[in-house]
């Protein structure tokens, strides 16, 4: 008599998100100079990409590469934000240190975006991008368009993917394993994440 195949060795459940189940935070330097946490509501949208380059390695006679040497990374993206009253970010930036009351986007020192991801069935994940510097940024302002939106262009140091998550975001915790998690994910590179650019920085 066959063996009755058990499904459930062959099968597994996964957990899935949609952009309203996420919940950005931003660690970043005040308007006094202080590390804060922040819950930033009008990032409508975030993306980013990581590169690295990759050349092929060939040798005389021989069609094929050898192999691929493995490059330096980039890391870059976007953020949209969706403006109410006042400039996206405008909690950021020791503006008494630089003598305005406002200051552009790419003047704040660089901070840290954590997308905290939790849906109805009460599952948790989170996404980390880390050393966050705005390289440019733009509005349009158009008779045209119901609303205003800020997108700014940035490059990072490292991002941590998206993963599980129990921590609840707006305890202190929630940083310190994030950044945990970042320093472990440097991989070959077992070096500390260096965080002095945000005591530097202005």
């Amino acid at each position: 008599m066959a063996e009755k195949i058990n499904s459930t060795r062959y099968s597994r459940f996964n957990d899935t998100y949609s952009a309203t189940d996420i919940t950005p935070y931003i660690m970043g330097t005040d308007s006094t100079g202080h590390q804060q946490l922040y819950a930033i509501g009008d990032i409508a949208t975030i993306t980013y990409s990581i590169h690295q380059d990759k050349n092929a390695v060939r040798t005389l006679g021989r069609i094929a590469p050898r192999g691929y040497t493995r490059g330096p990374e980039t890391v870059a993206g976007t953020i949209i934000f969706n403006i109410f009253n006042k400039q996206a970010l405008h909690e950021l930036g020791n503006r008494e240190l630089l003598g305005r009351n406002s200051i552009p986007m790419t003047s704040i020192p660089p901070f840290d975006i954590l997308l905290y991801f939790s849906n109805e069935y009460g599952h948790q994940g989170r996404l980390g991008i880390f050393g966050v510097q705005i390289i440019d940024e733009g509005q349009t302002h158009s008779t045209e368009d119901t609303y205003i939106e800020n997108q700014a262009n940035y490059i990072a140091l490292y991002v941590q993917p998206l993963d599980d998550l129990i921590i609840n975001p707006s305890s202190a915790e929630f940083v310190v394993e994030a950044r945990s998690s970042a320093i472990a994910g440097f991989g070959v590179n077992s070096g500390p994440f260096d965080y002095s650019y945000i005591e530097g920085s202005p």
